[in-house]
Order: structure tokens, then C-alpha cells, then sequence
């Protein structure tokens, strides 16, 4: 019981700590898209791909009649009777080996735009590849600007946490004890 009054306690103070921290302090951080802008142009070479990518929408269906009007639209270039949106299940960016082994060489051993049926045991897919990344070339800022952002805002946030620190340090007598060092 002492043990969970003494966390509850800690947590109550670190609480109000980063309370206090985040409406005094860190509200003043103003991080503005030229900052980002001048992080990615200075640091373009840390951001570069690790492996293959590809950007791609994947389609999907249970059904066999549509997955056959699928490949006429994709494949033949032909109009169906089908709402082509009603099977697109997302946009998205794949990592060569960050996917199922059963789509993998289909999507990275083929330079084919549009790939598919591929049969699963949930149905029939088609991939679409919208962009093809080779390893080593560098994102774009739009794919990179949140995590640029965060660097920054962190970066500042450390800033003016050690301003504060310095300020108490300057304004109240501290003993540190040598033992805890």
C-alpha cells in the first residue's frame, strides 16, 4: 500500500511538472516550415531509403466475377460495369521484405504497372504501382516533414528545459549530494 501512495505520489508531481512545463515552457516553441525546410536541405543525406520501395493502391476482392472485370479495367484498358473505388482498399508505401513473401516478388520482381489477380486465402489482388524507389535514394519532405518537425521541436524543447534548469540553478541555493553523482 505505501508502495502504490508513493508512486501515485511521483506521478502526481511529474504531473504537474510537465504541466507546468508544457503551458509556461515549451508553448513558446515555434517551429515554421523554412526551419524544416533548412533541416531537410542540410541534412538531405540522413534521410535517404534503406531498402527498395514502392509506392502503390492495392485493390481487392472475394469475388471471382469481379476480380475478372478487375483485369479487364486494369489490364485491357476496358470500361466495366464495376465502381473501380468500391475495391480499393489503400494507398500506401511497401518496403521490399516488410510484406507478405506471397506478394513480395510480385511487386518488386516485376517492372509491370499494374500486377494482379494474385490469389490469397481471402481473395483476389491487384497492385497498382504508382512509383518505384530504388535503395539509397533520398524522400521527399512531404514523407519526411513530421519526423523533421519532431527533431526540431525536441531539439528546442531540451533548449528551453536547460535555460530553466539554469535559471533555478542561478536563483536557489542547491546541494548535490556527492553520493548520488
Amino acid at each position: 500500500d505505501s508502495t502504490l501512495l508513493e508512486k501515485r505520489d511521483v506521478f502526481f508531481d511529474n504531473l504537474i511538472i510537465s504541466s507546468f512545463l508544457s503551458k509556461n515552457q515549451y508553448s513558446k516553441i515555434n517551429i515554421s516550415n523554412k526551419d524544416v525546410l533548412d533541416y531537410y536541405n542540410k541534412n538531405k543525406g540522413s534521410f535517404s531509403r534503406e531498402s527498395e520501395e514502392v509506392f502503390l493502391e492495392h485493390y481487392f476482392t472475394q469475388e471471382p466475377a469481379f476480380s475478372k472485370k478487375l483485369k479487364t479495367f486494369f489490364i485491357l484498358n476496358k470500361k466495366t460495369d464495376i465502381n473501380i473505388s468500391d475495391f480499393l482498399l489503400e494507398s500506401k508505401t511497401i518496403k521490399k521484405g516488410r510484406t507478405s513473401a506471397e506478394f513480395t516478388s510480385y511487386i518488386f520482381d516485376t517492372k509491370k504497372e499494374i500486377i494482379g489477380p494474385i490469389t490469397s486465402k481471402r481473395g483476389y489482388h491487384f497492385f497498382k504501382i504508382l512509383n518505384r524507389y530504388q535503395k539509397g535514394s533520398v524522400k521527399g519532405l512531404e514523407i519526411v516533414y513530421d519526423e523533421i518537425f519532431q527533431r526540431l521541436y525536441k531539439k528546442e524543447k531540451k533548449k528551453l528545459s536547460i535555460a530553466l534548469l539554469d535559471s533555478i540553478k542561478n536563483t536557489e541555493e542547491i546541494y548535490i549530494n556527492p553520493k548520488y553523482q
